[in-house]
């Protein structure tokens, strides 16, 4: 079998197992964050405050932990840091930067922030592929301030 298919494969089991593994009284499954540290290229915020209560909520969240499993490693090999996210308002420490988002200033429940290390920042709304993930990030931390 092809290495592709073979991770895929695992992948697709690894979220099916946390989702079977979480509580139907509406917690999220907790995800794998790394110590929290300042990149000196951007930090990625991901964010799921939909909840859980509702079976397509489910569908979406088990899509976005496929999303945000896949871009990890690409965002580490790229030099970005990473956290996620499932309280309002978003809490986001990068280094000496906190960035504070509540319900106001987010229309939809699900997504990434991308963050340069100047303060600036891109909200991008929606569940997307980690490949995605990382050329959207990679795209924005090249632009120029």
């Amino acid at each position: 079998m092809r290495p592709f298919i073979l991770r895929a494969i695992i992948l697709s089991l690894a979220v099916f197992l946390l989702l079977s593994c979480a509580s139907t009284s509406g917690e999220q499954v907790s995800l794998d964050i790394p110590k929290m540290e300042q990149s000196s290229r951007g930090h990625v915020a991901f964010f799921f405050t939909g909840g859980m209560q509702y079976k397509d909520n489910r569908k979406a969240y088990g899509e976005f932990v496929y999303g945000y499993e896949s871009a990890k490693n690409g965002l580490l090999s790229e030099g970005y840091s990473y956290s996620y996210h499932s309280k309002l308002p978003l809490e986001i420490e990068n280094g000496d930067l906190t960035l504070s988002l509540g319900a106001k200033n987010l229309s939809q429940a699900a997504g990434f922030v991308l963050i340069k290390n100047n303060g600036r920042f891109r909200v991008v709304y929606g569940i997307y592929t980690g490949h995605d993930i990382v050329k959207l990030a990679r795209e924005y931390f090249m632009r120029r301030p």
